[in-house]
């Protein structure tokens, strides 16, 4: 399975905004996703893994429409994406259903609910099964729900205790999309 991972896009940020250079910067940032987008058609790529900060900003509908745009010209490529810390996780749910008919899955908010759990996307190739776990940017405020009974106060400890939930098959090959700052040996 050929994949092509990406994060921190920040489509519609204006960097130095206040400076004459601010415009281009934006444009670049526009162009330099397109480019992306050209890769994973031109490498004939499988999917195309977005994780976090699409967008810089809750995206404006023409935001949305230009994206959706490019990747109605990678047809043959399935597009995972999660929100990050700049993203509107509620705005990528709202597209969910409508893009995921058109090979763009999207996980915009973390497992929120008891019952909820991290969403799974199970794509097939050559050699098996391939189970993507989206999980976008997290907070511990956001399981307060979830875990009423339980004291969630850092970052490591909402992400380490949604994944303690998943019944995750090792027998399997398995990616985590994710949109946190990680520590090597801890806190």
């Amino acid at each position: 399975m050929k994949f092509i991972h990406t994060a921190d896009i920040h489509w519609g940020m204006i960097p130095d905004s206040d400076k004459p250079w601010g415009k281009k910067r934006e444009q670049a940032i526009r162009l330099t996703f397109q480019g992306i987008i050209e890769d994973a058609r031109d490498s004939r790529a499988d999917l195309l893994l977005i994780s976090g900060d699409l967008f810089h900003r809750q995206p404006l509908a023409r935001d949305l429409k230009e994206v959706n745009y490019l990747f109605s010209t990678i047809p043959g490529v399935q597009v995972m994406i999660i929100a990050g810390n700049h993203d509107s996780g509620e705005r990528l749910e709202f597209a969910r259903e409508l893009l995921e008919k058109e090979g763009v899955f999207i996980a915009g908010l973390p497992p929120r609910e008891t019952d909820e759990k991290i969403r799974k996307v199970t794509m097939t190739d050559p050699a098996g099964e391939v189970c993507f776990y989206l999980l976008p940017f997290t907070k511990p405020s956001h399981l307060r729900k979830k875990y009423e009974e339980e004291k969630i106060d850092s970052y490591e400890d909402a992400v380490k205790k949604l994944l303690e939930e998943e019944e995750i098959d090792t027998t399997k090959r398995n990616v985590l999309l994710s949109h946190q700052f990680y520590l090597s040996g801890g806190s």
